[in-house]
Order: structure tokens, then sequence, then C-alpha cells
């Protein structure tokens, strides 16, 4: 079961942490360790060459073939340390959502400074590669062309890429600059450090904190510290794209205008499904009729049901989320964006088939009038 290899469970499993007789100095004085708890094979990490050449008694002993941990376990770790009180040594890294949750708690995340990055130290660290094929890393952690591979991570700023088939799109020097998409400059412009990513991290923490959807949480946050910093996303955006940008708080999208903006878009969607349903029904009941009969009345209903899922769909996305109660809003929210996608793509898909399908039989007709038997057919008067 999930359970099995699980080092926490909120709510049903705080965790355990015990001394194992490696650990134990008063049993082996002369070869015991402290554990901390290192990346998984294929991620980076420097961590027994550090520990090795600097004399640090530590070791990892996870699951992975190198001793390392996935990360969903090592976020289960943290969770067992703070939840026991325990203390706990691991690898980590900054801007993260984990490092904000603790942060300003007594259980949030201490940086052990080891000797400063220097170039020689840098390249010696850049022999060292393939954790996860070592036949026998002890040996190769010991190896002495890694001994000057003893000091602490570089500091590495966040970097943007940008395909250049992106700025051939978005500026085809054979199209007017006027027709130019602002996408490749937006792109451009963008420009996130790491401290605008932690305050992302703090809004989206304080929402989880609140309750809710996790991916909606995520989303709000997003949102909010875009409100929070118009003049640097306003920076982003090249000249006259938009020409003007307009602030307005989110708490005042459900006023008495909005509300009637609302309630008559409900109406006419509402009342257009109505339509659609009972034209749907008085087709179905005329369906022996020669005017029916003719139109090809499977491909009918197929073009009258694509209208209705439309209309439907419109109508979910129009329903006032501010009648809902708190608790209730994140879960339909939910639901209705699903339920308006999958059926605006239904009623498409059931709409243009038969319309394309007819298209397709008229051009074949008209390509090849010899394939296609045709009967001369004399109307008398009658």
């Amino acid at each position: 079961p999930p359970e099995e290899n699980s080092f926490f469970i909120a709510g049903s499993y705080t965790g355990h942490f015990r001394k194992t007789p490696e650990q134990d100095c008063d049993l082996n004085n002369a070869t015991c360790y402290g554990h901390i708890a290192d990346y998984p094979c294929d991620w980076a990490s420097f961590l027994p060459i550090q520990a090795h050449h600097l004399g640090i008694a530590l070791k990892s002993t996870g699951p992975d073939p190198v001793g390392g941990y996935s990360y969903s376990q090592l976020t289960q770790i943290w969770a067992a340390g703070n939840a026991t009180r325990s203390p706990v040594m691991m690898m980590w890294w900054n801007p993260e959502y984990l490092w904000n949750r603790y942060l300003g708690t007594e259980y949030e995340f201490t940086h052990v400074v080891l000797p400063p990055p220097t170039a020689s130290c840098k390249a010696s660290l850049e022999e060292y590669n393939g954790r996860c094929t070592l036949n026998d890393p002890e040996a190769q952690y010991a190896s002495p062309e890694l001994a000057a591979g003893t000091c602490d991570y570089a500091p590495q700023s966040l970097r943007k890429m940008i395909s250049t088939s992106l700025q051939e799109l978005a500026q085809d020097p054979e199209e007017p600059s006027e027709l130019w998409s602002p996408a490749y400059d937006v792109i451009r412009n963008y420009q996130l450090t790491e401290l605008h990513m932690g305050e992302i991290f703090q809004n989206w923490q304080t929402m989880e904190n609140n309750g809710g959807d996790t991916r909606l949480n995520l989303r709000r946050a997003t949102c909010q510290w875009v409100g929070e910093n118009l003049d640097l996303v306003d920076s982003w955006i090249p000249d006259s794209y938009p020409r003007t940008m307009v602030e307005q708080d989110f708490r005042t999208l459900n006023n008495d205008d909005k509300n009637s903006a609302y309630t008559a878009a409900f109406v006419v969607a509402f009342v257009v499904s109505v339509l659609l349903a009972l034209t749907l029904t008085i087709t179905f009941w005329k369906r022996n009729t020669k005017i029916i009969y003719f139109l090809r009345l499977e491909w009918f209903y197929f073009v009258q049901l694509g209208l209705l899922f439309i209309a439907v769909g419109a109508w979910l996305i129009v329903i006032p989320q501010s009648q809902q109660p708190n608790d209730f809003a994140d879960s339909s929210a939910s639901v209705q964006c699903v339920a308006s996608v999958w059926l605006f793509s239904a009623g498409y898909g059931w709409l243009l088939t038969p319309l394309l399908l007819r298209i397709n039989a008229i051009y074949r007709l008209q390509i090849n009038p010899r394939k296609t038997p045709l009967h001369r057919v004399k109307v008398g008067k009658r």
C-alpha cells in the first residue's frame, strides 16, 4: 500500500525517528555518523563529497540506490520532524514552496554554511556525475581528484530561454510591424526574481491555511501577486499592448452592475437552451414529414444537439458565483469550468461534423461528376 513507504500522513501518522546502531556513538565511536536526507540519485548533489573531504560524519541512508530520498519523501520527513519536534538535516533549495511554508515558524529552514565557492572547487565538482550508475560510491566520493570539491554551492540566477522560432513567427519581416504579435516582446521583457517567487509562494501558503482547492489557491495566489505588482507587470507589456491598463479590485466584481449583467446573460442563455430543446422535440415529433425526412434526420439531430450543448455551456459560465457559500465555491467553480469546456468542445464537434460532411459530398460531386451515379429524372406537372 502507499502508506508502507510513507514517513508522514497528515492526521494519521506523525512519523517516528530512532537512533540506529550505526548512529550510536557509544557502541561505534570510530564509525558512527549522523543522518541527513539527500536528493535522489538522478538529482545533482555533492553532499557525499563535501561531507567526506570536510570530515563531517553525515550520511544519507534512504531507499534510493545511493541512499537518497524522493521529493515526496523529503517533504514528508520535514513534516514529520515538525510534528514530532525532532531535529532533521536535509538537502533543499530556495525559492521553493516548502521553504516558504515553514518560514517564520520555529521549524523554518536554517542554511548550513560551507566554505565559500571557488573556481577550482567548482571545476573539481564538475568532474563528478552519474551518481545512479556508480558501482562503488564510497570509493568515488573519496577520490583524490574530488578533494577540492568541499565548497558550498555557487549562487545560481534564474534564467529564461526563448526559442528563435518564436521571434520569427511573432515578428515576420514580410509583414508590417503594426501586425506583429507582442508575444515575443512580452516574454523578452518578463523578469521574475527569487523575491517575487517567494511572495507568490507566501500568498499560496496563506490561502492553503484557509483551506480550499490547492490548484485554485495557486492560481489565486498568482493573480493576487499580479494585482499587487501591476506596475512591474505593466513594464513587461510593449507599448500599445494594451493601450490602457485599468486596475480593478477583484472584490468589486460582484456589485449590482455585475449581478445585473450576470442575470441578463443567464436569462438569455437559459431561454436559448429551452428554445433549442423545444426545437429538438418538435423535430422528433415531425420526423416523418417530407421536409424533415429529406434533411437527413440523423444529421439534423447532430446540429441541434451541438447548438444545445453550446447554449448549456454558456449557461454554466454565467452562473453567478457570488450567490454560492464560500465552502462550496471552489468545488462548484471547478465543476462549472470543466463542464462548460467539455460542452463547448462536444457542441462544436457535433455542430460542424454534418456540415463538413455535406461540404465534402458537394466537393466530390463537382470534382468527379462521372464517378457519382447521377440519374436524369423527368418531373411531371403533378
